[in-house]
């Protein structure tokens, strides 16, 4: 640990003083003092695989796992450990942290499924994190010159987590994907601002008539920086692991809360999540009754105790 601390020290030291911060126990400090510094980070990552039914218009899980880890200021895995966690469809009675939907217009349109919504909850001692994933799909939406009628489906993502026990959450996101090699997504949105204690989007299929619109909206406590990205995600992949694939990439929108995390004062004690929308669309040809497609949800977060020196000595996470 000795050996760490020095590191610490330097890269402090190399900062130069800054503003005095404001601790959580009173006391004060500036940035050239190492104890500030975080040593350790944990993260919490989970997933869904989903198979689009459309004979029976439903969505059938594949598979789900969940990972749990511990890094050090440098990024090396101190703990792993899997995590006992499975997908389930959302129904009333499953209790949800913090609020967040999603809510489609024109509900009533010819040739529009909507698809029960699936659920992703992992819990610890010191953390709640949960997702819904809704799916959507209008067949004949519209017509393509060279390509002929087509089949398009929406995804909407809501939710997000909570921490306690002196934790600090600095990342909160989610990703879905299309196991697709091909380019499948002609749309894409999230959450940039806060609005009345929500963040929120807005999505529409493409059709020539009957327009539907997708709106998400997540209730948070404002704080720091709210965005998205489609492909890679340099906060996502780094803890991913295998879960990333390249070539799947071109079909992948993600979505976070995301904070500085260098100090102990950084990062979030409120809920924090975010809303992810993705629009497919394939030949209507190529998707008859037994068409079915592969869709992975993830979620990834991440965080730190928040107790002085260097971030240690909060209870398990």
């Amino acid at each position: 640990m000795g050996r760490a601390v020095v590191a610490v020290t330097a890269m402090v030291t190399a900062l130069g003083a800054a503003a005095t911060p404001s601790w959580a126990d009173g006391r004060s400090g500036t940035v050239t003092d190492s104890g500030a510094m975080i040593y350790e980070m944990h993260e919490v990552t989970a997933n869904v695989s989903l198979k689009l039914d459309r004979k029976n218009n439903t969505l059938i899980p594949l598979a789900s796992g969940a990972t749990y880890r511990v890094r050090d200021a440098a990024g090396r895995v101190l703990r792993s450990e899997p995590l006992t966690l499975s997908a389930r469809p959302h129904q009333a009675e499953i209790q949800q942290v913090g609020e967040y939907k999603c809510v489609v217009s024109n509900s009533g349109r010819p040739n529009l499924t909507v698809y029960q919504p699936w659920d992703l909850t992992g819990q610890g001692n010191s953390y709640y994190v949960q997702y819904l994933y809704h799916v959507y799909s209008i067949d004949f939406a519209r017509y393509v010159s060279g390509v002929g009628y087509t089949f398009q489906v929406e995804t909407c993502t809501t939710g997000g987590g909570d921490v306690w026990n002196d934790y600090h959450q600095w990342f909160n996101g989610t990703a879905f994907r299309d196991r697709d090699s091909s380019r499948r997504i002609i749309g894409s949105a999230w959450g940039t601002a806060v609005v009345n204690g929500a963040v929120s989007s807005s999505l529409s299929f493409q059709v020539a008539q009957d327009p539907v619109t997708i709106g998400g909206s997540v209730n948070v406590q404002q704080q720091d920086n709210y965005s998205g990205n489609t492909g890679p995600n340099e906060n996502m992949d780094p803890v991913l692991g295998s879960w990333v694939v390249p070539e799947w990439n071109i079909n992948r929108v993600n979505s976070y809360y995301v904070s500085p995390h260098n100090f102990i004062w950084d990062g979030s004690q409120d809920f924090q999540g975010n809303t992810n929308q993705a629009l497919f669309e394939y030949p209507q040809a190529g998707s008859p009754v037994g068409f079915w497609g592969v869709y992975d949800g993830t979620w990834v977060l991440r965080a730190f105790c928040s107790r002085y020196p260097y971030g240690l000595g909060c209870p398990d996470f």
